[in-house]
């Protein structure tokens, strides 16, 4: 099993700052602990992947998250912006 994924790293709320930073949007983030989260599956403390698997094969041509995040959203922000708000 090889697990793919974007280079470098975020926590959760600096992904979302990023989308709406992208997006032209403003919401007000307030960082909790996974601790203080209660999500319906467990989660663990450290959620990173690494391309680990696929380095060792030189295989690993993942860009960076922002400009693949970047990349999505320049593509379908303004679709999924209103789709949001026709709810």
């Amino acid at each position: 099993i090889f697990h793919a994924t974007s280079e470098g790293y975020c926590t959760r709320v600096e992904w979302a700052k990023f989308i709406l930073d992208h997006l032209g949007l403003s919401a007000e983030l307030e960082p909790i602990s996974i601790k203080d989260w209660n999500p319906p599956a467990k989660r663990p403390v450290n959620c990173l992947l690494e391309n680990k698997e696929l380095k060792t094969y030189r295989l690993s041509i993942m860009k960076n998250w922002k400009d693949e995040l970047k990349d999505f959203l320049n593509r379908f922000g303004t679709s999924l912006i209103k789709e949001v708000r026709q709810d």
